[in-house]
């Protein structure tokens, strides 16, 4: 406990029934993105599918699918210090790039549709 704050309490573990649900449900979301990108695949010459950017889709999927991973990353029990402390900093970074990759390119979608209508 710190003299001078707040006393710290540190929470290594998450409850095994929680990580059981968010397991399945990370699971069922990989699969989900995995179906989309054989939707992707097999409809890609279509006309509603190439309005889409095929290739922009599956930069999404892969955002989606790191996100769906790092899930598992912060849910796995704690062996060690160092074995925490990796997993943390893993789950981070699956997060962090899992999200740009997400958000860009719905960004650069928007981005290119706004200069299509909006033709300056």
């Amino acid at each position: 406990v710190p003299n001078d704050g707040i006393p710290l309490e540190r929470i290594t573990t998450v409850h095994l029934s929680i990580s059981i649900i968010f397991g399945v449900l990370a699971a069922g979301g990989l699969v989900f993105c995995f179906i989309c990108v054989v939707f992707n695949l097999i409809f890609r010459n279509t006309i509603l599918i190439r309005l889409t950017s095929p290739n922009l889709n599956y930069i999404i999927l892969a955002g989606a699918a790191l996100l769906y991973v790092a899930i598992f990353f912060v849910t796995l029990p704690d062996k060690s210090e160092t074995y925490a402390s990796v997993s943390c900093h893993v789950s981070v970074l699956l997060t962090s790039v899992g999200y740009s990759l997400c958000f860009g390119t719905i960004m650069a979608k928007m981005m290119r549709i706004y200069y299509i209508f909006n033709n300056p």
